[in-house]
């Protein structure tokens, strides 16, 4: 942290614990954040010569609002005039003598960012009873929601603002990376991809506040974002902790939405609409509906829930709508003691997408995690608990983490599992036959295997001297390769078999080469890297954002499901005589004229 910036830490500090409310309020964060803007302008137009004094103090607001220039500030400033009319003479004394020491203009964003959070952390949400979600926790979930540089992102709850800050400062950080795009076009940026929403009035204006004092005139000051029909399908990504047990009232406001609705189950299991409107309406059980129609196809969205949603019998038709609906990608259970001293409770966090109109939602694994404490909201300490489950086991009585925890564990629990390191040696050495010049070898690279068979089918025939530098171990008849880097833990998760034409192919080391020992089938050792039990564990070990990678430590101690050798080689037979027949077809595929010339010799025959 740079000195200015401590500097204006100091001074706003100590403003807020001489001049404010006991009660530390986002009041208080509204006032100083109009403090910093107007002295930001002050220090523009009056080049840095601090011009108000205690006695004209009040009549500051009238003289900026007068100023053609400053236009786009007059909500922020009108709001704020209503702020200070209360305060003595000596507060007001206090506020000049300390705001004039620092420097506000030449303030990078990077520093705002660092000064927002902070004035933000010290608020007392209690004082607008509403639950203050933890920085590092919007963030995570921002990073999850994987939202591209120009998606649009939206916060239909958005409180004092913490998920809004968390997708500014991700998508501000980018974007500096590009030493061509000045600041201004930065802020520009941010203003038309980044909204929110909050119907409290005074936490609204908080919001706006420091959305003027990070991005200038660039702000967007209205707050109609999510009022109009119009804006169905618009954003790609909506990020949000809605208020818990918010009573709607207003009839018009969920009469449109299906789960406002009392639902019954028919004698099939299905859950149907009644068409008769529920008594009593609570927001957090509409609100993933009622984003939905905001989000475009392919959109998702991260929603911090109650954990009653998750399994009470009430709300099973909530699920049921969910899992027809969304698919969804994760689940997260948070420690109880997250929201505290504000709230004790037990929550956890959807990430769902929107399907498109043409997407099938029927096959696909959900992700289901847990953080055990409070304090470390991290990516990897959140991939190490973590597992999946097929959507055909998931069941509507039931969405939380304990419940299937058990389903990711009966693996382990089987008679016959055993880890990778006792039934494979891992290769680790560098073939020699990269160090002879004028070698001709067959090079395997990922690009070489079939995804859908699994196959080599396109190795590279290359000089071991233009061999690239991933060029790395020599494979033997038998030996099982399987992918630790690139596309990992999905259906496309490379693992090929050596068979007796690739003996001595020299491969990439975005594998691992399996040399199977003791009782283990190859082909079945094969077979069982490309299935669930195995890409499962892949992904809860697999560390990185952009390129995924396995590291060798922990693929040693993956567990391998091994059945008795005769149901080995029962498996191995099904899978050869399958390969077999993919490779009829692909002959026969390939060469129609073959088949049809054949067919004309019999019809020529017969004549």
């Amino acid at each position: 942290m740079n000195k200015n910036i401590q500097e204006v830490i100091t001074a706003v500090e100590k403003i807020k614990n001489h001049s404010f409310s006991i009660m530390r309020s986002p009041m208080d964060s509204l006032a100083i954040f109009s403090l910093l803007i107007y002295k930001e302008l002050d220090e523009k137009i009056f080049n840095n010569k601090y011009f108000i004094n205690n006695s004209d103090f009040r009549d500051i607001f009238i003289e900026l609002q007068s100023t053609s220039d400053l236009i786009h500030f007059r909500e922020v400033l009108f709001f704020s005039k209503n702020i200070f009319k209360n305060l003595s003479e000596s507060q007001l004394a206090f506020i000049i003598d300390t705001m004039k020491h620092i420097k506000i203009r030449h303030l990078k964003m990077e520093d705002k960012f660092v000064l927002i959070k902070q004035l933000l952390k010290s608020d007392d949400s209690r004082f607008f009873n509403y639950i203050k979600t933890p920085f590092e926790l919007c963030e995570l979930l921002i990073d999850i929601s994987n939202p591209k540089l120009d998606d649009k992102i939206i916060d239909p709850s958005a409180k004092s603002g913490e998920f809004l800050l968390a997708a500014f400062e991700k998508k501000y950080k980018v974007l500096k990376k590009n030493k061509k795009i000045d600041e201004e076009y930065i802020k520009n940026f941010l203003a038309e991809n980044i909204f929110g929403n909050e119907e409290n009035t005074d936490l609204n204006h908080l919001i706006r506040t420091f959305e003027v004092f990070l991005l200038g005139e660039s702000a967007k000051l209205n707050n109609e974002y999510m009022q109009e029909e119009k804006r169905f399908s618009e954003y790609d990504c909506i990020a949000t902790n809605p208020p818990f047990n918010s009573r709607l009232n207003n009839k018009s406001d969920y009469e449109s939405l299906e789960l406002a609705y009392i639902w019954k189950k028919d004698n099939d299991e299905n859950w149907f609409n009644t068409g008769k409107l529920r008594k009593t309406v609570t927001y957090e059980s509409l609100v993933l509906e009622k984003s939905r129609k905001y989000l475009k196809e392919g959109g998702r969205i991260a929603i911090i829930l109650p954990e009653g949603i998750l399994f009470n019998t009430n709300f099973e038709y909530v699920r049921y709508w969910i899992k027809n609906n969304y698919k969804i990608e994760r689940i997260i259970s948070l420690p109880l003691g997250v929201f505290r001293p504000f709230a004790a409770v037990k929550t956890s966090v959807f990430i769902l997408k929107k399907p498109s109109q043409n997407e099938k939602i029927i096959d696909y694994s959900i992700t289901f995690s847990e953080f055990e404490n409070e304090t470390n909201f991290d990516i990897e300490n959140l991939e190490k608990n973590s597992f999946d489950v097929p959507i055909s086991l998931i069941k509507t009585e039931n969405f939380s983490y304990n419940y299937y925890a058990k389903a990711v564990s009966e693996i382990s629990d089987l008679e016959h599992t055993d880890k990778l390191r006792e039934v494979a040696e891992i290769v680790k050495n560098k073939s020699d036959k990269l160090f002879n010049e004028n070698l001709e070898i067959n090079y395997i690279d990922l690009s070489s295997v079939n995804k859908l068979t699994g196959q080599v089918t396109e190795p590279k025939k290359i000089l071991s001297q233009e061999a690239p530098r991933r060029a790395y171990y020599e494979v033997k008849k038998g030996d099982v390769i399987t992918a630790v880097s690139g596309h990992l833990g999905e259906k496309s998760h490379v693992s090929a078999y050596i068979t007796e034409e690739l003996d001595g192919s020299i491969c990439s080391n975005g594998f691992k080469v399996l040399r199977p020992k003791g009782n283990i089938n190859p082909i079945y050792l094969w077979y069982y890297l490309r299935s669930e039990l195995f890409l499962s564990q892949v992904r809860k070990f697999m560390t990185g954002t952009v390129q995924f990678l396995l590291k060798e430590k922990d693929l040693i101690e993956f567990d391998i499901y091994l059945p008795p050798p005769e149901k080995q080689e029962e498996i191995a037979k099904q899978v050869l005589e399958n390969i077999e027949k993919i490779n009829e077809a692909q002959v026969f595929l390939q060469n129609p004229e073959l088949y049809i010339e054949k067919t004309l010799r019999k019809e020529e025959h017969l004549l």
